[in-house]
């Protein structure tokens, strides 16, 4: 296996999936402030507008989540699968597989998903919306506060507030990129495992990462890293199923560029 080449093919296929994702993320970031939006319609006092923060729920980014690990996680599986199927590789399966039967088992997967990204994936949602109302909070005040040097009044404030918070929001381009970079390399991963499984083979995975300088310095260590499908990955500040792995630390899985490969034994 040439290790470049195939870090290559994985990541041009997820890299589809993150400017779709991208924009979809984008959208429900801007779709988690719209209570906000509403409160600048009768709300004139700054306590009144920080309040509505508290209206900012999960909802949005829930949805999105979903839609990602049904659509990405279902295409990797069926890609690493469909790989071991049309080399010839006698599979070992059971009726209803993926390999047997590949439109039952993305049913099975749509199916099982929403269970799946709540218990799974739960606390990468709250983080995102607490951190949403973190930083719609912190516009509020850098708004307000200018406002109050200027000598501004209440009604002034209020406006001003409704005219730049929804400018200042959307100026934070990079935070839904990066929200759906990680979570297309976690589905796409998770994917990757489940199809490989699916063969019903004795499988090895393999841990690869792009060597240009801005990898990690754990996942340096771990590329090329050989291991039996179901035994973890050891890095220094977790043991990981595969990158991007749920429950990881987020400064071992945030942003991460790293795929997995696999051999039968």
């Amino acid at each position: 296996m040439n290790r470049r080449r195939e870090w290559a093919r994985i990541d041009r296929k997820k890299l589809r999936y993150d400017r779709y994702y991208t924009r979809e993320f984008q959208k429900a970031l801007n779709e988690q402030i719209q209570p906000i939006i509403d409160a600048f319609k009768y709300a004139f006092t700054t306590p009144q507008v920080e309040q509505a923060v508290s209206r900012i729920t999960n909802d949005p980014i829930h949805k999105v989540f979903i839609s990602l690990y049904n659509r990405v996680g279902a295409d990797f599986m069926s890609d690493t699968a469909g790989f071991f199927k049309s080399s010839g590789i006698q599979l070992v399966t059971k009726k209803g597989s993926l390999v047997d039967d590949p439109e039952a088992f993305s049913f099975l997967w749509q199916a099982e998903v929403n269970n799946w990204v709540l218990l799974n994936a739960g606390d990468r949602i709250v983080t995102i919306t607490e951190t949403s109302k973190k930083r719609a909070l912190a516009i509020i005040k850098q708004i307000t506060d200018e406002a109050f040097d200027e000598g501004l009044g209440m009604i002034e404030t209020a406006k001003r507030l409704e005219s730049r918070f929804p400018k200042q929001w959307r100026k934070d381009k990079w935070r839904a990129q990066t929200i759906a970079r990680t979570e297309v390399l976690t589905a796409s991963n998770e994917g990757s495992m489940r199809g490989a499984k699916a063969t019903g083979l004795p499988m090895a995975k393999t841990w690869l990462t792009r060597l240009d300088g801005r990898e990690r310095d754990s996942h340096r260590a771990m590329n090329g890293t050989e291991l039996p499908i179901n035994d973890p990955f050891k890095l220094d500040d977790a043991e990981m199923q595969k990158p991007g792995d749920m429950g990881a630390p987020a400064n071992e899985v945030v942003n991460c560029r790293c795929v997995l490969a696999f051999r039968v034994l």
